[in-house]
């Protein structure tokens, strides 16, 4: 593992790459695009176990902390969907020059699939794009965090004060704060709808909310995308498993999918 610091050095990311380390050394690179939040912390240890796998299958690397998050840059009025995309990018510039390939993939999970998507648009050396239980619609996505959050603070610590409602980026989810500008770029997100461009691959535990609407869609416009459906249980929605973290051994089929998807 090579850690490093990239992009500018005043909102410097940080970043991790991850040589090859079987042969025959394969010819591009895999830039990993984490989720946020309590899922960052959740996903943490499969994240970089997933990088070694994908390392030991002759791929070049990178995970990367997004700004206002992990130890790149920032706090949280800094983190946005838009900037998210643009450290996605650079990310990928990096990985390039670091490794010297011209192709690459880019794995996103749950929101990071939304980001890996949209920093995929308008690039023509993404070849593809791996969604993990992507993040289709924000508004949901944002309705299923509070509820996580709320339901997780009522369980560890005395009840708010009747009727205040709860508020992500006021409470947080799990100890981690939303911005403002996040979460308004959130509430205007759907996928659903989303022109892919390139190959598409679709890592599902079970079938989510938006993802049969993403089907017809893709199917609508002839889009060819592969799915695979794993046996395994993030159980994303779940305010009890919100702080436990997803040890790699239990989701390994969920790397061999991903692993398969980039074949």
């Amino acid at each position: 593992m090579n850690p490093m610091f990239f992009g500018s050095t005043r909102e410097p990311l940080f970043g991790v790459y991850h040589a090859p380390t079987t042969r025959p050394v394969r010819e591009a690179g895999v830039v990993l695009c984490q989720p946020v939040g309590h899922e960052y912390v959740r996903t943490h240890r499969f994240v970089l176990h997933l990088a070694g796998a994908l390392a030991a299958r002759g791929y070049h690397v990178m995970r990367f902390d997004y700004s206002g998050t992990g130890d790149s840059w920032g706090g949280d009025d800094d983190a946005s969907l838009a900037r998210w995309v643009r450290d996605t990018r650079a990310a990928a510039d990096e990985l390039r020059e670091t490794a010297g390939v011209s192709r690459l993939h880019l794995v996103g999970i749950r929101l990071g699939g939304a980001i890996a998507l949209r920093a995929a648009q308008g690039r023509a050396d993404v070849e593809a794009v791996v969604l993990w239980d992507p993040v289709l619609r924000g508004a949901a996505y944002v309705a299923e965090l509070a509820a996580v959050g709320e339901a997780f603070l009522a369980s560890e610590y005395p009840a708010p004060r009747r009727g205040e409602r709860f508020d992500p980026a006021v409470h947080g989810v799990v100890g981690h704060v939303l911005g403002s500008v996040a979460l308004a770029e959130l509430e205007e997100l759907d996928l659903t709808t989303a022109a892919a461009g390139r190959q598409l691959a679709l890592v599902l535990t079970h079938e989510r909310g938006g993802i049969a609407s993403l089907r017809r869609h893709l199917e609508d416009v002839r889009h060819p995308t592969r799915i695979e459906r794993v046996h395994a249980r993030p159980e994303w929605e779940s305010a009890t498993q919100a702080a436990a973290a997803l040890l790699p051994q239990q989701f390994t089929p969920v790397t061999d999918a991903v692993a398969a998807c980039l074949q």
